[in-house]
């Protein structure tokens, strides 16, 4: 455990996929104590060997597995776990506001709602650094696979709520990380670029049980799908490609793993040849991606906006996937599938990058700089510049329709891009305009 003095740097209050935890490593490599906190258990198990086990926050997350483990009949009983609840997370919080000077924050989540603690932070004269690169934090609800089912009131909602949020984190954080996809839209204001910084990769060492022997039959080729959103990813149309590529001969070990622990899908990847990570990503490597990287396996991930992205990606940071649109996946997967040479090289090529642009030691370097204010001004993306209209999570038809069902039913105004008209417009066309198939 990192010491607690007034020099370590705080992280959390969540957890994404690994990520934050691999951050606190990457700055370890620079001298740099961190304690990471967080408010839930991860439920694939990341990160839990650094996870600060003090009893406030540790009691806090015992409530939470408890409330949703079980119906409380009776509302005093409710009223008395919630208020529990929230004293334990003020106490956190006052206390972590006392002992830290600088804050790393996740997912655009501080220790109130919305960000409103934020000037207090700014008046202590506390380093607040946000990051709102993750995805959902700052997406767009109308193009984001998590807002499926709502009204269109209830997405006119969301939006105004993440747009305060957002304009209060631009206002008084010190740093705020985007990505130029993801964070864009509902930003004014220059952020610090995520493809510039990397995505801390810690090395994995698998057990030696888990190594896969040399397969019994040198054609088959091994893929594996790992859908923590089958819908969200494509899972559905992934199975009907593999399903048609075998029909046309190529032999194909196809299997799926889901809501499974970290360690049982690196040992899976480990098996693996070719993984498949989804079809309609904003980001050309997220974690698992990343993870199968590190064992010198492939990847493919579809989206819309690589040609959007591209220019925005410093030169050596662009991740080596196979990249495809999702009415295309079938194209690239079967260039993997029917090309060894190719794939194994692309699988090298992933691999030297995680090691190396995406290393703790390159990515720390950078998260330094970053907390000590010292990065160059080249890592800033004007989110005024990028027009991106698809979003992540959900097909091209499915993201037009809930755009057009957003303006039909409470104006364009609910598109919450009044301070961006160029983007606005974009998206007005974008919902007129008709959808490739899939």
């Amino acid at each position: 455990m990192c010491s607690r003095s007034r020099d370590t740097v705080y992280v959390g209050p969540v957890e994404i996929a690994g990520q934050y935890g691999a951050i606190v490593d990457a700055l370890a490599t620079q001298g740099v104590r961190c304690d990471l906190h967080l408010r839930f258990d991860h439920p694939f198990g990341y990160s839990t060997e650094l996870v600060d086990q003090g009893w406030v926050l540790r009691t806090y997350r015992r409530i939470i597995a408890f409330r949703e483990s079980h119906d409380l009949p009776r509302v005093p009983h409710r009223i008395l776990l919630e208020a529990t609840r929230r004293l334990l997370w003020s106490i956190h919080a006052v206390t972590s506001i006392l002992r830290y000077r600088t804050f790393v924050f996740a997912f655009a989540m501080t220790f109130a709602p919305e960000g409103r603690d934020l000037p207090v932070l700014r008046l202590l004269g506390k380093r607040v650094v946000v990051v709102a690169a993750n995805g959902s934090e700052a997406r767009p609800p109308y193009v984001d696979d998590f807002h499926r089912g709502f009204t269109s009131a209830e997405v006119s909602r969301s939006v105004r709520r993440k747009r305060r949020t957002l304009a209060r984190i631009e206002r008084w954080a010190d740093v705020v990380i985007g990505a130029p996809l993801s964070s864009s839209q509902f930003l004014s204001r220059s952020f610090v670029n995520y493809f510039a910084m990397g995505m801390p990769c810690r090395p994995i060492t698998l057990p030696a049980d888990t190594v896969p022997d040399d397969k019994v039959d040198p054609r088959t080729v091994r893929v594996l799908h790992a859908p923590s959103n089958p819908r969200g990813k494509g899972t559905e149309h992934i199975r009907k490609v593999v399903e048609s590529l075998i029909g046309d001969g190529l032999v194909i070990e196809y299997s799926e793993i889901t809501d499974q622990p970290n360690e049982v899908v690196l040992a899976r990847l480990a098996e693996t040849d070719i993984v498949i990570d989804q079809l309609y990503s904003d980001t050309p490597m997220a974690t698992l991606a990343a993870e199968a990287a590190a064992l010198g396996k492939p990847t493919v991930v579809g989206g819309y906006g690589w040609d959007v992205l591209r220019p925005w990606v410093p030169n050596g940071m662009w991740p080596p996937s196979e990249l495809c649109r999702a009415e295309t996946v079938r194209d690239a997967l079967e260039r993997l599938v029917a090309d060894p040479v190719y794939r194994r090289s692309l699988g090298g090529r992933a691999k030297d990058f995680v090691t190396t642009r995406w290393s703790l030691h390159e990515v720390g370097e950078r998260w330094r700089r970053v907390l000590e204010g010292t990065y160059p001004e080249d890592w800033l993306v004007d989110p005024m510049a990028i027009v991106y209209t698809n979003g992540s999570l959900l097909n091209d038809a499915d993201a037009r329709a809930r755009v057009r069902a957003l303006i039909n039913d409470c104006g364009v105004q609910a598109l919450g891009l009044s301070h961006n008209p160029r983007l606005e417009v974009a998206f007005v066309a974008f919902a007129k305009a008709a959808s490739p198939p899939l």
